[in-house]
Formats: C-alpha cells, sequence, structure tokens
C-alpha cells in the first residue's frame, strides 16, 4: 500500500510551484528488498531539483523521469518527495503518475495526484430523485445540487436547466424558476457565491 499527494491540488495561473509526497509502504511480512519507483516529470512543468528520500540513496532524475531504488524494511516506509514549477501560460490539469515495483510483487503499484491550474470556478451538478420507484399519477421531486471544485465564485450569474423526463408533467420548483414554452424545461438564473468545494441545492 502506497500513496501520493501533491500541494496545492487547486491552483492559479501563472507558475505555481507543486510540491510532491510519495510514501513506499511496505505492509508485507518482511522486509522488501530492491524496491524501484519511477516517476515520469508531468508534462508542462519544470523539475526544481530537489528530490529527497527518507532512506537509501538520493533519486536520480534522468531523461524526464525520477528514480529511485533501495529497502523498505517490514511494517515501514520511505517517504520520496520533490518538486515542479508549472509552465507560466498554463491552465488546465497536471497529473503526475508514479510506478512502483519490487520482485515479489506480481503487478507493480501505481499512484496518482493530480493538480487543477485555473483562474476560474467549476461547477459540477449533481441530481437525485425521490421517490425512487414513485407509482403512477404520484409526485416525483428531484434535487440538484451545484458544486464549486475551482477558484471562489462571487455573485457569479449562471443559468441551471433541466429537461423534464418524458411521462412526466411539471408541477412546482423552488423560488426563482421559469418554464419553457414547451413546458418540458424548468430552469433559473442564479448568482453563485460558492467558494472551493462548497454546494448550494
Amino acid at each position: 500500500l502506497s500513496t501520493k499527494c501533491v500541494q496545492p491540488d487547486l491552483a492559479h495561473i501563472g507558475g505555481v510551484t507543486l510540491n510532491y509526497k510519495i510514501e513506499i509502504l511496505n505492509t508485507g511480512a518482511a522486509a522488501a528488498a530492491g524496491v524501484t519507483l519511477a516517476d515520469l516529470i508531468p508534462a508542462h512543468t519544470t523539475y526544481q531539483g530537489d528530490a529527497q528520500a527518507s532512506a537509501g540513496s538520493p533519486p536520480t532524475v534522468s531523461g524526464g523521469f525520477l528514480a529511485w531504488t533501495g529497502d523498505v524494511g517490514f511494517d515501514s516506509s520511505v517517504l520520496i518527495s520533490f518538486s515542479v514549477k508549472v509552465d507560466a501560460a498554463f491552465a488546465g490539469t497536471i497529473t503526475n503518475t508514479a510506478g512502483i515495483s519490487q520482485p515479489q510483487i506480481a503487478h507493480p503499484v501505481s499512484v496518482t495526484a493530480k493538480t487543477m491550474v485555473t483562474d476560474d470556478p467549476m461547477f459540477t451538478i449533481q441530481k437525485s430523485a425521490l421517490p425512487q420507484k414513485p407509482g403512477p399519477g404520484k409526485p416525483l421531486t428531484y434535487a440538484l445540487e451545484v458544486t464549486n471544485l475551482g477558484q471562489p465564485a462571487s455573485n457569479l450569474s449562471a443559468t441551471v436547466s433541466d429537461p423534464l423526463p418524458q411521462n412526466t408533467a411539471f408541477l412546482k420548483a423552488s423560488s426563482g424558476w421559469q418554464l419553457s414554452s414547451d413546458q418540458r424545461t424548468v430552469s433559473w438564473h442564479p448568482k453563485l457565491n460558492l467558494g472551493t468545494g462548497a454546494s448550494s441545492v
């Protein structure tokens, strides 16, 4: 069992530095000799020359790969850390994946960490329905939840549209709703004030 994390996992455009930590954890019944870590330095970044290991020899970087080989004791771990600088103009997702292998492991272990680089809010929407199995002629209530995974949104104009499913008729909705002329789509035009990770129903 091994893990990988990055700080920050959400960043503004402009050349942020990303700090990675990989923990190689040995939960087996004996010490693991000859453990190998291979980590491709992510695209749109520049390695900062600061890789360290909590045990064994320091990691090396060659041909865009960070590599480390060493032993991990029984019920112990080795921590690998390094940083990269994101290209100043880049916007999008920086994905970094490391592979960990050892002669007695049948399949290499893969660990991944991601950072979203953006100056904008990023919204997702989830929908739920109650009851899940309504009878004929019975009301069916939907709930929409908007979540901001990006930068904070302040008084941001948005549109939420929800087409009605087939074989249903509109009954009512929360305040501020509008019904299309064909009475098949409900929409809202809220002002969103959502911090990173915040949601609104």
